[in-house]
């Protein structure tokens, strides 16, 4: 019931859009029926169980004491005989009503140890306590070696020897059609997930064999559907450095173009972002997202679609950010716009989770077919 409450509530202005509400509000309404359904057998269970069985106690007591008194009127019972086995019967019945009050609640721990067992059953994160550290001093260099990686339950692979280098305080950028495998390869920077064969090497040292926290100290990420969590704006720029002053993160928010009409610094650090988000626009978040990573600092920035939720110009401004401020730091990320693709100086082409070619953009406009139709395509695009 919950969870699809914050379902819902997360989705609304899709619910809006397609005029799902009240669809929705229906569902709500049955599970939380089925809900109230359960938890009034529970509790009439819960409820019933001990005066039945207090009942049965008092009734046993009953028929001990009526039958030790005809023993006793036989004349084949002693007296004593009576009140020692009437002691013990109580003390009896008194451990008795306590299991049976406690059976109640372990059926309550059960059902909520099988909740928690169904976190087990998810795979966790490779144990990398015992890696070796990986200090970034500067700018490193990122090295794809023969890679294939599949996901869970897929037949083919996302990605299929795929091998690329991404020089040393550059800007590389990852080209091609969407689904092609670019956000794979900045997933398996991050070692979200492990490729199934080969190596991702940062300045020589393979990514399986680091301590990965303390790597990503020096990391920076940008997600294409950014990640923006319930709170302050504050409070999600300083995800990226939990040091940064008020100061230092206005400043990086005028950087990216998050500003308000009206609205002082103070104000604006201050301004509750909504649950996931909700009462920012896309290009708000998207510009949140890249705050986020300038205020790090990083010597390797990753970024899936940096300026995907962007106008023209601020796109523009973006790419010029991206080339002005991270001068000394390796950018991989993948592009479909032009602007972006032009503000690169490696370019890897990936096309069907292969690397198709790979060098600057005027080798690339002489030798790959498909990276000049990838171009052509954006230039119709931005004549329009």
């Amino acid at each position: 019931m919950t969870s699809t409450v914050q379902e819902a509530a997360a989705s609304m202005r899709t619910l809006e859009a397609y005029n799902s509400i009240d669809p929705e509000k229906n569902k709500i309404y049955a599970i939380t029926g089925q809900a109230f359904a359960s938890g009034r057998k529970l509790v009439w269970l819960y409820s019933s169980f001990a005066p039945v069985n207090q009942i049965l106690s008092k009734l046993g007591n009953i028929v001990a004491i009526l039958y030790g008194a005809y023993q006793v009127a036989c004349g084949q019972m002693e007296f004593t005989s009576l009140v020692m086995f009437l002691m013990y019967f109580s003390y009896f019945s008194t451990a008795i009503n306590s299991i049976v009050s406690a059976i109640g609640q372990m059926q309550q721990a059960i059902v909520g140890s099988q909740r928690v067992d169904e976190f087990f059953t998810v795979k966790e994160q490779q144990d990398d306590s015992a890696g070796t550290v990986l200090s970034l001093t500067k700018a490193p260099k990122v090295t794809f070696k023969e890679i294939n990686h599949r996901y869970i339950d897929q037949t083919e692979n996302s990605l299929t020897n795929v091998s690329f280098t991404a020089p040393p305080g550059k800007i590389t950028a990852l080209v091609g059609e969407s689904g092609g495998g670019k956000t794979t390869c900045l997933s398996l920077v991050e070692r979200f997930f492990q490729p199934t064969n080969g190596q991702v090497t940062v300045d020589g040292s393979d990514l399986a064999g680091l301590h990965m926290e303390k790597l990503r100290k020096d990391i920076a990420y940008v997600e294409q559907d950014p990640c923006i969590l319930t709170g302050t704006i504050r409070d999600n720029i300083l995800l990226g450095n939990n040091t940064a002053t008020d100061d230092e993160i206005s400043q990086v928010l005028k950087r990216v173009g998050l500003e308000l009409d009206g609205v002082s610094d103070a104000q604006l650090l201050d301004r509750e972002v909504g649950q996931s988000g909700l009462a920012l626009s896309g290009g708000q978040k998207q510009r949140i997202a890249l705050a986020r990573a300038l205020i790090r600092m990083p010597k390797l920035l990753l970024m899936d679609e940096p300026t995907s939720n962007l106008d023209g110009l601020a796109e523009e401004t973006i790419a010029k950010l991206i080339r002005q401020r991270f001068g000394n730091t390796t950018v991989l990320y993948s592009a479909h716009r032009l602007s972006l693709i032009l503000e690169a100086d490696w370019i890897v082409v990936i096309k069907n989770g292969r690397v198709l070619d790979e060098g600057n953009h005027e080798e690339l406009l002489g030798r790959c077919d498909y990276y000049k139709q990838l171009i052509a395509s954006q230039e119709q695009h931005t004549t329009k």
